[in-house]
């Protein structure tokens, strides 16, 4: 799973997408690597759940949508109403690495949402709220 925020920052994995979408600069985007990722403000709301309801044990804390980082990219461009020219689409192979990374990085959160009743924010709802806090007269 891969944390994303509603705000931008160097450490939110959607920030340099956003770069990517505005023509800033060039975003790689794997094809093949899946991910879970999950908004930092639900992790810390769910957090506060569980303490609230007295609930304590090992939970995953992950976004409900499986996606790959390339359908990822997609959908902040498309949010952000702008074209795939930024995006560089590839494949965990064609980069070197010291070890090999396998292609799902995802977790289940069924845990933690049937015990709390809990609703992870929808990829889509997070990434239309990130555009708004970042550009509010669009």
């Amino acid at each position: 799973s891969k944390i994303m925020s509603l705000s931008l920052h160097p450490r939110n994995m959607l920030t340099p997408i956003v770069f990517a979408a505005r023509g800033e600069r060039p975003y790689r985007a794997f094809r093949d690597q899946f991910i879970t990722p999950v908004f930092a403000e639900d992790i810390s709301r769910a957090i506060v759940a569980a303490i609230e309801r007295g609930v304590s044990g090992i939970f995953h804390l992950a976004g409900s949508e499986r996606v790959s980082r390339l359908e990822l990219a997609r959908l902040v461009c498309k949010t952000w109403g702008a074209s795939l020219r930024g995006i560089e689409e590839i494949g965990l192979s064609e980069i070197p690495a010291l070890e090999e990374r396998g292609p799902f990085h995802t977790l289940s959160n069924e845990k933690i949402r049937g015990v709390l009743n809990f609703q992870f924010t929808s990829l889509e709802q997070g990434i239309k709220d990130l555009r708004a806090r970042c550009e509010p007269h669009s």
